[in-house]
């Protein structure tokens, strides 16, 4: 199992109304990816998240209280899309 620590943006109607880091744990990039879904689902809350798009971060639809968000998070350093576990990660 690696660990990576990711750097997540949650914005609301475009303003960013949460920021952090989190430690993303698993075994794959689809592992840590739904690691960090899953514990900032339940941080703040947040229901019906969608997969939207990887590129230099991964995007993730939600709600939080009847309000569509955007979540998005990527590894400190490295584009979400070049990132690996098959590589040495932090």
């Amino acid at each position: 199992m690696s660990k990576q620590l990711m750097q997540y943006s949650i914005q609301k109607n475009g303003k960013e109304i949460n920021e952090g880091m989190i430690m993303a744990e698993g075994s794959s990039v689809y592992e840590m990816t739904e690691d960090v879904v899953g514990h900032l689902g339940e941080m703040y809350d947040l229901t019906e998240i969608e997969f939207v798009d990887v590129s230099n971060t991964w995007t993730f639809s939600g709600i939080l209280v009847q309000s569509l968000i955007t979540l998005e998070f990527a590894p400190i350093d490295t584009p979400a899309d070049k990132f690996g576990v098959d590589e040495e990660v932090n």
